[in-house]
C-alpha cells in the first residue's frame, strides 16, 4: 500500500462555469445585439441617384442617409451622424465651492468644508 498525498483544492482563480450567472434578460439583450450586428453588416444592393446599383453594408447606407439629411439642414440628423462617426464628447463635472475649486483642496480641507456644510443643515 502506497502513501498517497491529498492536495488541497486550489482557492480562487479561474474555474469553468464559476462566477455570477447572467440573467435571462442580459442573455436576450446580447443575442439581440449580435443579430443587429449581423443584419447591419450584410451587404445589400442599392440604387443610387444616378440609377446605378451599388452594393454596401446596411449600416453605411444609414450613415450616408444621416449625412445627406444633416447636410440639408436637419440638425438632429447632423448631430446623430457626428455622434456615430466621431463619438459623443465626454461630459465633465466642474465642482466649485465659495472659495474656489474642490479639486485643489487637500483632504483635510475637504473634511473641514463637509463638516461646515453638514452643520449648516
Amino acid at each position: 500500500m502506497g502513501n498517497t498525498v491529498k492536495h488541497p483544492k486550489p482557492k480562487g482563480g479561474f474555474r469553468p462555469n464559476s462566477g455570477r450567472r447572467k440573467s435571462a434578460e442580459v442573455i436576450e439583450i446580447e443575442q439581440l445585439k449580435e443579430k443587429i450586428l449581423k443584419h447591419g453588416s450584410q451587404v445589400v444592393e442599392k440604387t443610387i441617384y444616378t440609377g446605378h446599383k451599388i452594393k454596401k453594408e446596411r449600416t453605411l447606407i444609414l450613415l450616408e442617409m444621416l449625412f445627406h439629411k444633416g447636410s440639408a439642414g436637419n440638425v438632429p440628423a447632423a448631430k446623430e451622424y457626428l455622434d456615430r462617426v466621431l463619438g459623443r464628447p465626454k461630459e465633465s463635472l466642474n465642482l466649485q465651492n465659495d472659495g474656489g475649486s474642490f479639486n485643489s483642496m487637500s483632504d483635510a480641507e475637504l473634511v473641514s468644508r463637509i463638516s461646515q456644510l453638514v452643520k449648516e443643515d
